[in-house]
């Protein structure tokens, strides 16, 4: 076992004398500092100059709609469990409908819903934008 150690050692101060690397002073890790540096500085350039698109627009006004609504919300439904304060809803009473007419409206409307929200899901694919475009072939 010593003789692989010695062997091992004695191929390893070989391997040492025949590689020689160069001796790294302040200057080598000044010019590393300095690319480092360069490529921070042209990062920062490039994202200065990406324009912002127009979803992003629709997508702060979205928000924006859904930050009131939610809002109005709390306002309306936790005002009366904060205090005193009184809100009152005016009595308005809802048209009488027929269990037949009510029927007739949920056998159509449940259809027309889903499938109006799997064209609007399939408009954010792939597959949807690909078909709009055939589709603006033939508009």
């Amino acid at each position: 076992m010593t003789q692989k150690l010695d062997i091992e050692a004695a191929l390893e101060h070989s391997l040492r004398k025949q590689v020689k690397s160069p001796q790294l002073d302040g200057r080598f890790d000044a010019a590393v500092w300095s690319r480092i540096e360069a490529g921070e500085q042209s990062v920062s350039a490039s994202r200065v100059a990406a324009p912002v698109p127009a979803s992003a627009h629709w997508l702060s006004i979205i928000n924006g709609v859904g930050v009131v609504v939610a809002l109005l919300l709390v306002v309306y439904f936790g005002a009366p469990a904060l205090g005193p304060v009184e809100v009152k809803v005016p009595a308005v009473s809802a048209p009488e409908i027929s269990a037949s007419t009510m029927n007739l409206v949920t056998r159509l409307s449940v259809p027309v819903i889903t499938a109006a929200s799997l064209m609007f899901a399939l408009m954010f694919t792939s597959l949807g934008r690909r078909l709009k475009a055939e589709l603006r072939q033939f508009l």
